[in-house]
């Protein structure tokens, strides 16, 4: 899935193996609907242009910037840590009170985006058919909490040692989805 910024506040997406966009047969119907119907917590408000079959999708930033971008301008304490984290996890767990599939989130610093505030997130979601693919949501939030930790500026380490556990699923509870 590549990225092409159209100004401060829209981005698209799109299939780089296709010309544009991707073809509506790899997405999700009831999902498309839903995310033209409504906006939801924690997700980009999204737009779909269909053009000769392929769709493309239009994220409305709303102030928000890119945590890969937005990581290095700030210090990043372990309190923004936590709270970065759990608004991921907490938006994860959202998706299914909206017949949404915590799978079509993706789960990359390029793909979400912050407001002023850590916990001020939007994540972008993509109603692609669900594939057989060998990584979970649980490995790929555990995999982006594992590389946030190279930008805490001083690093609690029960407190991550705990976090890791919960995401891995030792924790106890179950963890995130």
């Amino acid at each position: 899935m590549d990225l092409l910024l159209l100004s401060p506040n829209q981005f698209v997406t799109d299939d780089p193996a296709r010309e544009a966009g991707m073809a509506r047969d790899q997405l999700e119907e009831i999902e498309l609907h839903m995310l033209q119907a409504q906006s939801f917590p924690r997700l980009l408000k999204v737009e779909w242009l269909e053009l000769d079959g392929q769709i493309s999708f239009h994220y409305k930033l709303s102030g928000k910037r890119m945590l890969s971008q937005r990581i290095h301008l700030r210090p990043f304490t372990m309190n923004d840590y936590y709270a970065l984290l759990l608004a991921v996890v907490e938006a994860l767990e959202d998706c299914k009170h909206y017949m949404l599939r915590a799978e079509g989130v993706l789960l990359h610093e390029n793909y979400i985006f912050v407001g002023e505030e850590w916990e001020d997130i939007g994540l972008v979601y993509v109603p692609i058919r669900k594939e057989e693919t060998s990584r979970t949501v649980r490995e790929d939030l555990l995999s982006l909490a594992v590389r946030w930790t190279a930008h805490v500026e001083q690093v609690d380490g029960n407190g991550l040692q705990m976090v890791l556990h919960a995401l891995d699923g030792e924790g106890g509870g179950g963890g995130p989805p």
